[in-house]
């Protein structure tokens, strides 16, 4: 059973009926069992908000949510509740961020995070939502030449740099073929994913879809790219030629060795399809590795110049042009070769005796790089320092600083995760050399990296021993960033500030290139600190605050994470001006029933003394008598009033004299009837008596009459009004 503190309700929207939804999936619709309304079972993991369902699978669910942390749609993948309780099963899916997040590149899925909520472990994606391969082939069965092509080379792409990362996809299939729009495909879902040396039979785990699956694998043989090759390549093969490289069901091994080993060939199973297409992916699904691609980047160029051929892009050379062709590629060639040796020579003469051509070639590529960052193209930058930090292999110190600058560029984009990968690997190899020439540089990667590593901010006063004028100084920016991702503005800020004060040696004075970019850190850093010292120094005037935020807003030069911050503080300065706003009229309108209850009180203790003016004036209107009206007692009808008193009207008898009753003996409404007899409605004292009366209508329950009498007397006298509707107001 699911422990109780995990349990959610939602309120019914018809009835308010509080109805527990824990055990049910999100956006599952169900049935108040108090008022039968049906409706949606929302759900939110931490700061993600279930919008829909993208696809539901054996291991858990798919969702578009929405993150509310960062205002953006995102692919919120669920592991079921009891596979998040089994520990296998929760640290495959976390394995997974872990190693997917490593792999930034357009055409793979990126993973930003991972966590646990509501007893559900949950994996947080980029959201590609244009549907799949998959979906494709069962819209048309064929998919086009074309557009199979240019799939395939983005997804070799998308595996090449997660085989960079050292990992094999293991799982490449039509449905984890995801496109972004119409144009774009990415691979997505690493759940199968592992090290690239990693053997089948040391996983012990379910292999994949038999479809797809390369034949190594079902003999638990070592597996490498080209497993993933292959895979791609059958998914490639059914794409274009409708079916699937294999005929026959079957999940027995043995079997899937035997259709696999004798696969078909494309030509002949789609003989529409170009000769270069199908040369390239029955090579990709030859049963033999040895006999695929070595490479992805030979897959890629084979797969580019079949598009080429098939969509018309390939520049074609006229037979006649080709000896001419030959010729003056040899004239270029040797051309080449006098100005690369010359061009080496001053590289040489430059850099010293004991710079090699491969130093030189790095060199180059981390200006490269570097240039990248300057120009703001964060994303480009990581791909070239990966690169570079391969291609310089052991070679130090320039493979840390190629991992340094890989996380240097994560954290301009804010990827926390993926810089502390790079940091750590830097802190791994930082002890390079025990040379004395080499202690500063060694000291530097090994004190940055690490504090670049931890998890905690920095601090601008824990960097007072950093040399303003050595290499340590580049720290001063790192240090900066790290403390501006974790949202520390003022320290980032500060350690931004020294940075640009710093004066770097001549040999690394590539830093100075690093300073305009620094000073838009600094400035934002300045606006923070404005609206922080100043944004709320009158609490009371929310209005103009907020105009102030909006203001500030505008200037920021770096965006996230600070003007993610000024957006949550508009959102909480906006939400306390509503609450104030409701809190005021809260406050008065409970005033006002206050005043409304004071008044009804004063006017029900008034009351009884209208009613006795009331009566004096009748007595006194009596006596004269002028009413004359019969008036019917019983039986008997008598010819008007005579006189009255408080205890008796005296009524006339013809020839007989006179007749006294008792008030009591008169009918309310006839008493009522009398008293509007001597209201002349052109004298001073009209509004008097109405007024008198209508107190006196709706003591007896003549509301109507209440209602027209007090309306009469408002009309003429003012004052009245307020008295007439405290008598037909309900009581509080």
């Amino acid at each position: 059973m699911p422990d109780p503190a995990e349990l959610t309700q939602q309120k019914c929207p018809a009835c308010g009926t509080l109805i527990t939804v824990g055990e049910t999936e999100p956006l599952t619709r169900i049935e108040c069992p108090q008022c039968g309304e049906k409706f949606r079972v929302e759900r939110a993991f931490d700061n993600f908000v279930i919008v829909e369902t993208l696809g539901v699978g054996g291991m858990g669910s798919v969702y578009k949510a929405r993150d509310t942390r960062l205002d953006r749609f995102v692919a919120l993948k669920v592991l079921r509740k009891e596979l998040s309780t089994d520990p296998a099963e929760a640290a495959r899916l976390e394995q997974e961020a872990r190693m997917t997040a490593a792999v930034n590149h357009p055409n793979a899925i990126q993973v930003y995070s991972a966590g646990t909520a509501h007893g559900q472990v949950y994996l947080v994606m980029e959201l590609v939502d244009h549907g799949s391969l998959d979906d494709l082939m069962a819209q048309k069965t064929r998919v086009p030449e074309v557009q199979v092509l240019r799939a395939g080379i983005q997804v070799a792409r998308g595996l090449q740099a997660a085989h960079e990362k050292g990992l094999i996809h293991r799982d490449v299939k039509p449905a984890n073929i995801l496109f972004a729009d119409e144009q774009t495909a990415k691979i997505g879902d690493f759940g199968l994913a592992g090290a690239a040396e990693q053997t089948a039979e040391g996983r012990k785990e379910i292999w994949g879809t038999p479809y797809y699956v390369a034949p190594e694998r079902l003999n638990n043989e070592p597996e490498d790219l080209r497993s993933d090759i292959y895979s791609l390549g059958a998914t490639l093969f059914h794409a274009i030629a409708g079916k699937p490289p294999m005929e026959g069901e079957t999940t027995s091994a043995s079997e899937l060795r035997e259709l696999k080993s004798h696969p078909p060939d494309l030509c002949e199973v789609a003989p529409d399809v170009s000769a270069e297409t199908a040369h390239a992916i029955n090579r990709m699904i030859a049963p033999n590795p040895e006999d695929r691609f070595s490479t992805y980047q030979e897959l890629i160029d084979e797969l580019v110049a079949a598009y080429g051929e098939v969509s018309g892009t390939a520049k074609k050379t006229p037979r006649w042009l080709i000896p001419a062709a030959v010729l003056c590629f040899i004239l270029i060639a040797i051309s080449a070769y006098v100005f690369y040796q010359r061009s080496l020579a001053k590289v040489r003469s430059a850099a010293g005796p004991t710079m090699s051509q491969q130093q030189a070639a790095l060199q180059t590529h981390f200006s490269d790089a570097r240039r990248l960052i300057v120009d703001g193209k964060y994303d480009a930058a990581v791909t070239g320092f990966t690169k570079l930090a391969i291609e310089a292999g052991t070679q130090q110190p320039e493979a840390n600083w190629a991992r340094l600058h890989t996380g240097f560029a994560n954290l301009l984009q804010g990827k926390i995760g993926p810089a502390r990968d790079a940091f750590q690997l830097v802190e791994k190899a930082a002890a390079f050399s025990t040379k004395k020439e080499a202690a500063e540089l060694v000291n530097f990667f090994t004190t940055t990296s690490r504090t670049l590593s931890a998890t905690t901010p920095v601090r601008e006063n824990t960097t007072t021993e950093i040399n303003p004028k050595s290499v340590g100084a580049f720290a001063f920016l790192l240090f900066g960033l790290k403390d501006w991702q974790l949202r520390e503005f003022t320290d980032g800020g500060a350690l931004v500030q020294r940075f640009l004060a710093s004066i770097p040696p001549n040999e690394f004075n590539w830093m100075n290139d690093y300073k305009p970019l620094a000073k838009k850190f600094a400035d934002d850093a300045s606006l923070y600190n404005e609206w922080k010292n100043n944004g709320l120094t009158n609490a009371n005037d929310l209005s103009g605050i907020l105009a102030k935020l909006k203001t500030l807003q505008g200037k920021v030069q770096t965006h996230a994470p600070l003007s993610e911050y000024f957006k949550e503080e508009e959102r909480r300065l906006t939400a306390t001006a509503a609450q104030r706003e409701k809190d005021e009229k809260d406050k008065q309108a409970a005033e006002n029933e206050k005043r409304a209850h004071d008044e009804k009180d004063r006017f029900e203790a008034e009351k009884p003394k209208y009613l006795a003016d009331w009566k004096q004036r009748l007595i006194a209107d009596l006596k004269t008598g002028a009413y004359k009206t019969p008036v019917t007692i019983g039986p008997t009808t008598y010819q008007g009033v005579k006189t009255a008193n408080d205890n008796m009207i005296t009524l006339n008898v013809a020839n007989y004299g006179e007749a006294p009753f008792g008030w009591e003996k008169f009918p309310p409404n006839m008493l009522l009837t009398m008293s509007l007899a001597f209201v002349r409605p052109n004298a001073p004292d009209a509004a008097d008596r109405q007024w008198l009366a209508a107190v006196y209508a709706f003591s007896i329950g003549q509301l109507d009459a209440a209602k027209t009498l007090s309306d009469s007397a408002a009309k003429a006298k003012s004052d009245y009004a307020r008295l007439r509707d405290l008598l037909l107001a309900k009581s509080p």
